[in-house]
């Protein structure tokens, strides 16, 4: 958390989702729009198709925001700019259909500790996660798919996997 005190300008920068569409909001530290905050980038990458890069033809309203629609197809949105001499620079993952999940690049456990993910599809096998005890190149030496205990979550289309009985050493968890 960071307070701000000795900044005399200063704002931040938010993507919001309200009834299926995205807005773009920067706001001043007391939560007052930023008007005319030049938008120099607006890329917008498809699940499927090339990225969409609109240049310098946005600019936040009287009310700190740019309305950026539904975004079907899209997964990451990418938006630069500045408003003054200050400058911003964000990337945010949107959700594709109605889950997404993040997961960290590196997790560190106890052995034998029990880590509970979630997990973005309703198909489970062994076709779509993999889990191997890997050397210190990275190069497995042992499949540790039966570690892994995959729980629906009542009412949605996703579920949670459980690692069990992980050894001593480095794992690599895959999902495709």
């Amino acid at each position: 958390m960071r307070t701000h005190n000795s900044d005399t300008e200063y704002f931040e920068t938010y993507l919001r989702r309200i009834n299926g569409e995205y807005y773009f909001y920067v706001l001043g530290k007391a939560g007052e729009p930023i008007v005319n905050a030049e938008i120099e980038k607006l890329e917008l990458t498809p699940l499927v198709s090339d990225k969409k890069v609109y240049i310098e033809e946005f600019a936040t309203d009287r009310d700190g925001k740019v309305k950026l629609g539904t975004l079907k197809e899209i997964v990451r949105i990418n938006i630069s700019g500045f408003k003054n001499d200050k400058r911003f620079n964000f990337t945010w993952n949107l959700p594709y259909e109605n889950e997404s999940f993040q997961f960290p690049y590196s997790l560190h456990f106890l052995e034998g500790e029990e880590i509970i993910l979630p997990y973005p599809h309703e198909m489970f096998n062994s076709g779509n996660i993999s889990l191997m005890k890997v050397n210190s190149l990275t190069k497995p030496i042992k499949n540790l798919f039966g570690s892994i205990e995959y729980k629906r979550k009542e009412g949605h289309e996703y579920g949670d996997i459980i690692l069990r009985d992980l050894e001593y050493g480095e794992s690599s968890l895959n999902i495709f």
